[in-house]
C-alpha cells in the first residue's frame, strides 16, 4: 500500500481493529481458568481448620521418607502440611499424646489443602468444608474420596513420613 493513498478513515479503522485485538486478549486472558485457584474458597475459614505449614521438608533418605519437621514445631503449630513433592498433613494423635497422624492432604473435590480443626477432631477442606476422620474417611462431601492414611515414625525430634 502505497502511504500516499492513506488516509484519515483507513487510518482510524485499523486503529480500531488493532485496539479490539488488544483488548480480546485480556478478555480471554481474564476468562481462562487457573490452574490452581482457589477463588471459590470461603474468605473466612475456621482458624483452627487452616493448616499451618513446616519450616522445611526434605527426603531423608532413597527409602521413600520425608522429613516433615519436629515435634516442637507441631506442637507450635498444632499440624504440619508439606506439599511437595505429595500434600501429606501431620497432626498429633489425640488418643495417643506421643503419638503423631499423618495423611494425604488433598481433598479430591478441588485439590485443596485440608487443615486441621482440633475442636471438632477432623481435617476440613476451606474449599468447601469437606469432613474427613482421623483416620482419613470421609464424614462429609462433597469430596467424593478418603484421605490416605501414611505411616509416620518419629526419630528423636523429627517426623519422618512414609511415601
Amino acid at each position: 500500500m502505497n502511504l500516499k493513498y492513506l488516509n484519515r478513515r483507513y487510518f482510524l479503522s485499523w486503529l480500531g481493529f488493532g485496539g479490539l485485538v488488544a483488548a480480546l486478549q485480556t478478555v480471554i486472558a481474564a476468562c481462562a481458568p487457573k490452574p490452581n485457584t482457589t477463588a471459590d474458597a470461603p474468605s473466612a475459614a475456621p482458624t483452627d481448620a487452616a493448616p499451618a505449614t513446616a519450616p522445611e521438608a526434605t527426603s531423608a533418605t532413597d527409602a521413600g521418607l520425608l522429613t516433615v519437621g519436629t515435634l516442637a514445631d507441631l506442637d507450635a503449630q498444632g499440624s504440619l502440611v508439606v506439599e511437595s513433592p505429595e500434600k501429606v498433613i501431620v497432626v498429633r494423635d489425640p488418643d495417643n499424646a506421643d503419638g503423631v497422624l499423618a495423611l494425604t492432604a488433598n481433598c479430591n473435590h478441588k485439590n485443596c489443602t485440608v487443615g486441621w480443626s482440633a475442636d471438632s477432631s477432623q481435617f476440613i477442606c476451606p474449599c468447601h468444608e469437606s469432613k474427613f476422620a482421623l483416620d482419613g474417611t470421609l464424614l462429609e462431601g462433597p469430596a467424593t474420596e478418603p484421605l490416605q492414611p501414611l505411616v509416620a515414625t518419629v526419630d528423636g525430634d523429627t517426623i519422618l513420613v512414609t511415601l
